[in-house]
């Protein structure tokens, strides 16, 4: 036992009690990180990250108020604060004319498979007809449904206009066959295999073997943590359909991403110049 044991684990219990509160007085949002497309280099799509605004500690990120939800048995009320707030963001992107192909929440394996999730998604009638992505880990692939749940049940989110995604492919926490069997709409190659890719042959040749895979399945392919130009250029050669870092956002809030998006979009006066 020590003071700092102690001090952790008081607030531990104020965070603890704060979530249920912060989960009424409505304190969950979601930010977003841009998602761009590496013929255009416009943003394409974007992933939603849950984000608790604490009044006085800020912006928590989920590393610390999942475990607590998982403790205290909130997941699937915390799941639907940010499927909420995700559909609200989606509407005001779309209100501003905002053309992205999607945004991509995470949902863990154990909703995704769950018996009762198409006729929860069903019951809303707030639910679009396109927009949005489910994007799962791939260690999802690893729990007790077998193969034609699997396929049953994404094919049935389909149906509803929802696509699948599959995170950290190529992690090796499950077998590749078995990720590509349900024919993800798209795959997300982790960072891990990013930082330094354009002078690393090894990790060149790792990187375009997983594209090269996915591609192989009809998926698309988006590559995360991407922090320099030269890596973005190198992924882009190489084949990856669209890229996610800091280089081209942090999270940011959706009216943000609006302005970065008019931002891009907007005439260059030293191109149209070069161009005459």
């Amino acid at each position: 036992y020590t003071a700092s044991l102690r001090t952790n684990f008081d607030n531990l219990q104020e965070l603890s009690n704060e979530l249920r509160i912060g989960l009424d007085r409505g304190e969950i949002t979601v930010l977003l990180q841009p998602q761009v497309d590496t013929r255009t280099w416009s943003i394409t799509s974007c992933e939603v990250l849950a984000r608790w605004a604490h009044p006085t500690r800020g912006l928590i990120t989920p590393d610390t108020f999942l475990p607590i939800a998982e403790d205290l048995n909130l997941l699937g009320e915390l799941d639907a604060r940010v499927f909420d707030e995700t559909l609200k963001a989606l509407e005001v992107a779309r209100h501003a004319g905002l053309k992205i192909a999607h945004l991509s929440v995470n949902v863990s394996g154990k909703r995704l498979f769950k018996q009762t999730l198409i006729a929860d998604l069903k019951a809303r009638r707030d639910l679009p007809k396109t927009g949005l992505a489910f994007e799962v880990l791939e260690s999802a692939f690893l729990d007790e449904a077998s193969e034609e749940e699997r396929l049953d049940q994404i094919w049935a989110l389909r149906e509803m206009g929802i696509a699948i995604g599959v995170d950290d492919f190529g992690s090796a926490q499950a077998s590749i066959s078995s990720v590509l069997a349900v024919q993800p709409d798209m795959v997300k190659i982790d960072q891990r295999f990013v930082r330094g890719i354009d002078q690393n042959r090894k990790l060149r040749s790792l990187m375009h073997g997983l594209i090269k895979m996915a591609h192989s399945v009809r998926a698309y392919v988006i590559v995360e943590g991407v922090e320099t130009q030269e890596e973005a250029d190198c992924l882009a050669e190489m084949g990856a359909d669209a890229l996610q870092g800091y280089i081209f956002g942090r999270p940011m809030t959706v009216e943000q991403v609006i302005e970065l998006d008019a931002a891009i979009r907007a005439p260059n006066p030293a191109q149209e110049k070069a161009a005459e």
